[in-house]
């Protein structure tokens, strides 16, 4: 058995490139999980504003919204009271425009159903959607793929 010492003539790694495969491969991420945030919004009237925060070592989404928060983390029962008016006016039968875990929003059904008049409403509330663990889940799964082939890249 030989032994051979190959001695490269130029060190391949280069720690500014591997800095910055890494910083882009955390804005793609970013920027792709920013897409699926709004993907949930799409068929809503009322748009959030996403935000993207890219630092060395990790990428954030995020909103302010408080609407979004509300879909997202869901809501508790609660009481609708009028605000302007004796009476709430609305159609019954609605159906919702998101589903938990589900990258997706849809044409929502408001009320199907007849014309109610009401003092007062007890809304049963609203189940989290949890969009962001869905999202995070899949880009996490993503980042990986698109980190490595960004450090081969930046190696040749």
């Amino acid at each position: 058995m030989k032994v051979e010492v190959i001695k490269l003539k130029k060190n391949p790694f280069d720690a500014q490139k591997q800095k910055l495969a890494i910083q882009n491969s955390l804005r793609a991420t970013a920027e792709g999980a920013k897409a699926d945030f709004m993907v949930t919004t799409k068929t809503w009237s009322h748009q959030p504003v996403f935000t993207i925060r890219v630092t060395p070592t990790y990428s954030q989404v995020s909103t302010r919204d408080r609407v979004y928060g509300w879909v997202t983390y869901g809501t508790e029962s609660h009481f609708i009271y009028p605000r302007r008016a004796k009476r709430l006016v609305f159609k019954g039968g609605s159906s919702p425009k998101t589903s938990p875990g589900v990258i997706r929003s849809r044409q929502g059904k408001s009320g199907s159903g007849g014309i109610i008049f009401a003092r007062v409403v007890r809304h049963p509330g609203t189940a989290p959607r949890l969009f962001h663990e869905t999202i995070k889940e899949k880009w996490g799964k993503q980042f990986k793929i698109i980190a490595q082939r960004a450090v081969i890249a930046a190696l040749k």
